[in-house]
């Protein structure tokens, strides 16, 4: 027996006593490796084996890089995550939540020569973990201290079960808040307690969440413990009870009733809508995990649980501590807390009374990253608490995106917010003419390419500007007016043609940044299914001349959407956008003669979309002389005057596809456009 078999015997003996993960790092040839991995494999008996990227090794189950969710809910004992071409953070959190204490991960590094940030970042990371080397001695095993396991490891779980019931079985507007870390068990007791409450009684439950895959598990928890049970991807039956799966949105727009409501990972789910789902279901619980890529958990502590208990006194609260698949003090979710930050607390500063005309935005110098760790670890926390979105891939995508930028806020010495901001525009002119035709997407630059793409303005796309991604003000000091004074000091400082920011629209998110002398230019015309907002973007572009067409644009679409696709828009974001547009009094035929062929002409030849010149096209007909309308298509009169779905337009003409239904559209377009185009004002 080789002296590395005997390695991986006692580093697995060690795993398995002590009920620790650990992780080895590979470095050395790739052959050499497998032989590493294969004699690890055989210290185990019969060991379920994972693989995250890479070439596929026999025997195990293999995903891609960046679809780890897709093990959730599973268990193995061997894990291999080669990081050769690409790595995906996100990814990568989700398959670690797998591995079984006793059980051992192997990596395979990337060999790139390149020193980026985020990659000097996941080798420092990567050091920290077992590494193994070919031609060197074998390291120490690692410093466990063998801890003596609680009675019973499922102890919480089954108290969780119990209270998960009690919603359902006690007085109604008690509702109760589960959270834990990751590999406590709390899917495996919403998929538990659910299964009893259908073999008891006959009931409807809902269960909502960011995306189905969050709620896989549940599932399978939930089948596992019923007999005959019908299922589908979205629903599952058993008897006369049924566990269904709803979005959010539609959960919230179609009023879905229910004997009892399961909010999932509540975290990645915007407060607002927490809050209206809490008034709407008086049985009802929201689950969620604290450290994981899911969601700002700690967010949904500070803020949503505080306004609950405001709102339903009997508000329960129960926190999972004890992991169910590995010891307390794993070595690797030490390691991947430290690695991803997922356990940076958020700064807390007794000073009370601060003077915001005092307030300096200082920029984050990426190349004193470690040198000033504390302060980056300060900014994140803060990040992370206050946005629901925030997941280690952010993390990731500042430390490598050169054009992504951090800005600190203080008041003296204290450190009171921080602002996400990303570089924009500064395209050639032939790449522009690439993304007003489709062909090219830049990464990042995100309004200046719509403001191309879908209102022909290419000067913006031009122009350097900056998009403020994300701004976060400490709990203790909101409401002061510190994120508009940041703001206003980053205008001054800065020395691009404009700044914009893009959201989903709120009420009082939009009177903010109107407050900030921003101005809206374009809005989605698909809600998100998650957040439940339509997309909106603003800019504040007081010295570039193509701002006055942009809110002429922005008006006609909003006239034309507003009966149509924006239908469900609320009525104080309608009334607050519309009063904007009040402000802005011009003449806007100009505007439309001299985009208007642009636009169509760049639509046709596959460039924009249908929003970018549906309003366009009704103004048009709407002023055509009677002698013209015999160039108008009945799909046209349909889809533009009528405003039929593409649904309904593709049944009346007997087409199977909404690309063949918009292909025809063209070409009645292209007709209308041809006969037209010299046509006088």
């Amino acid at each position: 027996m080789s002296k590395l078999d005997n390695y991986f015997i006692a580093l697995q003996m060690k795993a398995i006593s002590t009920m620790n993960r650990f992780g080895i790092v590979l470095d050395g040839q790739y052959f050499w490796s497998l032989s590493c991995i294969k004699k690890a494999i055989d210290c185990y008996k019969n060991p379920t084996v994972f693989q995250l990227g890479g070439q596929y090794l026999p025997g195990a189950k293999y995903v891609a890089f960046n679809e780890g969710s897709r093990l959730l809910g599973e268990e193995c004992q061997i894990l291999i995550c080669d990081f050769s071409q690409d790595f995906n953070a996100n990814s990568f959190n989700s398959v670690l939540g797998t591995l079984v204490g006793g059980g051992l991960l192997f990596i395979f590094p990337e060999r790139s020569l390149s020193k980026s940030l985020d990659k000097v970042w996941l080798e420092r990371s990567l050091n920290r973990l077992i590494v193994l080397s070919q031609n060197k001695p074998f390291p120490s095993l690692p410093k466990i201290i063998s801890q003596a396991l609680p009675i019973s490891i499922y102890q919480e779980q089954y108290i969780a079960i119990d209270k998960i019931m009690h919603v359902v079985e006690g007085h109604n507007k008690r509702p109760l808040i589960l959270t834990s870390d990751r590999g406590r068990g709390k899917s495996a007791a919403l998929g538990i307690a659910a299964a009893n409450l259908m073999k008891s009684r006959s009931i409807k439950i809902l269960i909502t969440a960011p995306s189905i895959s969050s709620i896989n598990v549940v599932f399978q928890h939930a089948l596992a413990k019923l007999d005959s049970t019908k299922k589908t991807k979205y629903n599952l039956i058993y008897q006369k009870s049924s566990l269904l799966f709803v979005s959010p949105y539609e959960l919230l727009h179609s009023k879905i009733k229910c004997n009892f409501l399961v909010v999932d990972e509540a975290a990645a789910i915007p407060i607002s809508m927490l809050k209206t789902m809490a008034k709407l279901y008086c049985r009802i619980i929201f689950s969620s995990t604290i450290h994981g890529y899911e969601g700002s958990g700690r967010g949904f502590s500070l803020k949503f649980l505080t306004w609950l208990k405001s709102y339903r006194s009997k508000t329960f609260h129960l926190h999972l501590n004890c992991p169910i698949r590995w010891t307390q003090e794993d070595f690797l979710e030490r390691w991947q807390y430290q690695t991803f930050l997922l356990n940076a607390e958020l700064y807390i500063n007794k000073q009370k009374l601060i003077n915001i005309d005092k307030l300096k935005l200082l920029k984050f110098n990426k190349n004193n990253l470690f040198t000033q760790f504390e302060r980056f670890k300060n900014c994140f926390a803060l990040l992370v608490s206050a946005h629901y979105k925030t997941s280690p891939n952010d993390l990731f995508l500042f430390l490598r995106d050169d054009s992504m930028h951090m800005y600190m806020m203080f008041a003296l010495d204290v450190f009171v917010g921080c602002m996400l901001v990303v570089e924009e525009g500064g395209v050639e002119d032939d790449l522009i003419k690439k993304i007003q035709l489709g062909e090219y997407r830049p990464k990042g630059k995100l309004v200046s390419s719509i403001l191309a793409k879908d209102i022909g303005i290419s000067e913006a796309a031009r122009q350097k500007s900056l998009r403020i991604m994300r701004i976060a003000v400490h709990p203790n000091y909101q409401r002061l007016g510190i994120g508009s004074k940041a703001i206003q000091i980053l205008y001054k400082q800065t020395t691009v043609n404009y700044i914009s920011t893009s959201f989903g629209a709120t009420s009082e998110l939009i009177r903010f940044w109107l407050r900030n002398k921003f101005v809206p230019i374009k809005i989605s015309s698909k809600i998100d299914k998650v957040s439940g907002c339509y997309s909106l973007i603003m800019v504040r572009a007081e010295n570039s001349p193509w701002l006055g067409e942009a809110r002429d644009f922005f008006k006609c679409s909003i006239d034309y959407f507003l009966t149509c696709s924006l239908k469900t828009l609320d009525s104080s974001i309608v009334l607050l956008l519309l009063s904007e547009i009040a402000s802005h009094t011009r003449k806007s035929s100009k505007f439309i003669n001299i985009k208007l062929n642009f636009l169509i002409s760049n639509y046709l030849e596959g460039g924009g979309n249908f929003d970018s010149i549906a309003s366009q096209i009704k103004n048009l007909i709407n002023t055509l002389p009677q002698e013209k309308f015999v160039y108008v298509g009945k799909l046209t009169l349909l889809k533009i005057i009528q405003q039929w779905s593409w649904k309904d337009c593709m049944n009346q003409f007997q087409l199977s596809t909404r690309k063949e239904c918009e292909l025809q559209f063209k070409n009645e377009i292209k007709w209308l456009y041809t006969n037209l185009v010299s046509t006088p004002d």
